[in-house]
């Protein structure tokens, strides 16, 4: 996978793709974390509908570790990463985590869900998200799928 970012003081990074979070549904936490942040998605040139979103994942591995298999698509096409972004809130997000467990699709309206060969997410200032634990900060970020990589092993 290949990410590029950008922030509005015109500073770059790479790593940065997705925010990724889980907490209890009714917790302050939770609130902010998964209250929808204004943002648009353009996946492969077609713009998603909904206007703000509580979670984006892009993923190539299924299992992104503690069960969790939030991209159950993961893995299908070697040339796509698998998106998933929800516009729900924690109250409507949050009873979810069964089908992300079981590798199930989201419910609910307004989902991106879909094997992408590239998107970007555009916040309208620089925003904080969280790539493998770390969190980082930008105004944009690009994801598009990378070389496989072949591993050899004895």
């Amino acid at each position: 996978m290949t990410i590029a970012t950008a922030s509005a003081s015109g500073s770059s990074s790479a790593p940065g793709s997705s925010r990724i979070s889980s907490s209890s549904v009714g917790s302050s936490l939770a609130k902010k974390i998964l209250t929808p942040v204004p943002c648009t998605i353009e996946v492969d040139g077609a713009v998603a509908k909904p206007k703000a979103f509580s979670l984006i994942v892009a993923s190539v591995v299924k299992d992104m570790g503690l069960h969790l298999h939030v991209a159950h698509r993961a893995g299908e096409d070697p040339d796509k990463v698998h998106l998933v972004a929800s516009p729900l809130g924690p109250l409507a997000l949050g009873p979810q985590m069964p089908l992300v467990m079981a590798g199930r699709r989201l419910r609910g309206p307004g989902h991106v869900d879909t094997l992408a060969s590239n998107f970007r997410v555009t916040f309208e200032e620089d925003r904080a998200y969280v790539l493998d634990g770390d969190t980082l900060k930008c105004r944009w970020v690009e994801v598009s799928a990378g070389p496989q990589l072949r591993l050899l092993v004895p």
